[in-house]
């Protein structure tokens, strides 16, 4: 009985095609392999990703939890499969800025933002980093960035209020005050440095009232205060 042309070879391994006509069938074969090689190569990024994001899950239960070792021990282990995660590097940072070894931290810091230059989280990290390294000046343009990108970023906006107060710079230190997220402006360490600004501006009457307001008294040295709250900063 002769072969209707039409019809798929069934030793070719390709199913479903009944009328498809045999040349179109063969050119499908080598496509077919290229669509298989794709689809393993997909699912095997996607298994590495859902493995780092584990990895740095693990990373920061561990640093919560005190244990600065166990921290770097999986984060290096995730670097070594994904050398150019800056997400991992990032916390890694973070990790050697709790364990004091600021040096080896600057490196690792600049190699994350190098691979994601605009992220708030990442410069946030490392101007955190040269705070504690007295790196002033470079730490405040890491906080300026951050806020270039999120305006309303609590940690960069109070890291720029102390370092203005600092500087006894009360005007600029209110106006980056103003910026942050309403949410946050009833926090005790928010009212304590805008007292403070309102206090070197000779706002003494708004100042007063902060202080009223967190302390419920009616009556109070406002100077003595201030040089409480600005030892906490």
């Amino acid at each position: 009985m002769a072969r209707n042309p039409t019809e798929a070879n069934p030793g070719s391994g390709l199913h479903g095609v009944g009328s498809m006509p045999v040349s179109l069938a063969s050119r499908l074969r080598p496509n077919s392999k290229r669509i298989a090689q794709a689809i393993c190569s997909f699912l095997a990024v996607v298994t590495v990703a859902f493995a780092s994001t584990d990895a740095l899950e693990q990373a920061v239960a561990a640093l919560q939890a005190g244990d600065t070792a166990r921290a770097e021990q999986v984060l290096r282990a995730a670097l070594n499969a994904r050398p150019n995660d800056g997400e991992a590097l990032g916390l890694l940072g973070v990790v050697l800025d709790q364990q004091k070894r600021f040096q080896e931290a600057d490196p690792v810091y600049r190699r994350a933002i190098a691979i994601e230059p605009r992220s708030p989280g990442l410069r946030n990290n490392y101007g955190n980093h040269l705070l504690a390294t007295n790196q002033i000046k470079s730490a405040e343009e890491q906080f300026r960035l951050v806020i270039a990108v999120e305006p309303h970023n609590t940690n960069a906006l109070l890291q720029l209020t102390r370092l203005a107060l600092q500087e006894k710079l009360a005007a600029k230190a209110a106006a980056d005050l103003n910026a942050l997220p309403a949410g946050v402006q009833g926090r005790v360490d928010v009212m304590l440095l805008r007292m403070e600004a309102e206090y070197l501006m000779d706002q003494k009457p708004e100042a007063t009232a902060i202080l009223r307001r967190l302390s419920g008294e009616s009556e109070h040295d406002v100077g003595g205060t201030l040089a409480v709250g600005s030892a906490l900063f």
